[in-house]
């Protein structure tokens, strides 16, 4: 008895994910900047180690120096949020990309889920703004004090808590937050 076997055919597609400035060559690796990586190379982009993987080069959730974006020859930190004047777009810098939502202009403000006319004073946190319109409002520039059992505590202002037998805490109040400045509690050992 003849046993006969087709012929195995196999279709390969080469695949390949473009980033700017970064990809993969097929099976054989990455491409950054121009210069071919093999999988499992370490590829810096910025400033930043990044592992060429099958498919694309993985870098880090949070960017070790991210990069600025520049918005209408404006420069903005990684990060920040502005609102466009004339669009009222609300944009961000995520790591030298600027992603916006479009926004449709309004003359009134939201502050903390209530909104207001445009001219309205209003409170966010323990400033005094007032509403511009567009969700833009003109803040005076100074920093929230701290309420520590009932003491006010300014801006940069130090408190010192002796209740606890084992030592006393020193708090740095940090624009209506506090801080930990100095734990002198003896025998106490405090997680790394």
């Amino acid at each position: 008895m003849v046993v006969r076997s087709a012929p195995l055919f196999c279709l390969c597609l080469l695949y390949f994910v473009v980033y700017p400035g970064q990809g993969q060559i097929g099976d054989q690796g990455c491409n950054h900047d121009g210069k071919r990586y093999d999988i499992g190379a370490t590829v810096i982009v910025g400033c930043d180690e990044c592992i060429c993987e099958l498919g694309h080069i993985k870098c880090p959730d949070n960017p070790t120096c991210p990069r600025m974006c520049h918005y209408k020859g404006k420069p903005y930190e990684h990060g920040a949020e502005w609102v466009g004047a004339v669009t009222c777009n609300q944009c961000k810098c995520n790591d030298g990309t600027i992603l916006c939502i479009a926004k449709e202009c309004s003359d009134s403000c939201e502050v903390n889920g209530y909104y207001y006319k445009k001219g309205d004073i209003v409170m966010k946190h323990c400033e005094q703004c007032e509403c511009l319109g567009h969700d833009r409002l003109k803040c005076a520039d100074h920093f929230c004090p701290c309420n520590i059992e009932n003491e006010f505590v300014e801006h940069g202002g130090l408190h010192v808590d002796n209740s606890d037998p084992l030592g006393s805490i020193t708090y740095r109040c940090d624009d209506g937050r506090l801080a930990i400045e100095e734990d002198n509690r003896i025998g106490l050992i405090l997680p790394e």
